[in-house]
């Protein structure tokens, strides 16, 4: 109920008060918070993080696996939602051409009607 209220909330300042337009479609990229906790680390660094290897939020994995709950709640409850499962069944992370297939599929319609995707096809 807390969380309900909260996007209501954020849904009248985005739209209503500030005029932002809807989003025909949000994409999850889902990655487990321990891959996602690995993948900072090979990360480059970064100059704003001042040596560091990780920001404030990265550092603690408490804090990404409850965002990467509360968004998979967002994505499950909220209408215009596709979840992309970024790793396999074992836990291992998929490569980046099967992730953009995925994602591929999810947009393609948004971006690309049926009629320019069969033209398009012909000229592929």
């Amino acid at each position: 109920a807390k969380m309900s209220k909260f996007n209501d909330w954020l849904a009248r300042l985005e739209h209503d008060i500030y005029g932002l337009p809807k989003s025909a479609l949000n994409v999850l990229l889902s990655i487990p918070p321990p891959i996602a906790y690995e993948l900072v680390a090979a990360k480059v660094a970064r100059a704003y993080l001042e040596g560091a290897e990780r920001d404030i939020h990265e550092k603690d994995f408490y804090y990404l696996t409850n965002v990467s709950k509360a968004f998979h709640v967002l994505a499950t409850t909220q209408p215009g939602w596709q979840i992309v499962e970024c790793a396999d069944e074992g836990g291992r992370l998929l490569s980046e051409s099967h992730i953009s297939d995925m994602v591929w599929v999810c947009v393609r319609d948004l971006v690309m009607p049926d009629v320019m995707r069969s033209n398009f096809m012909c000229l592929v």
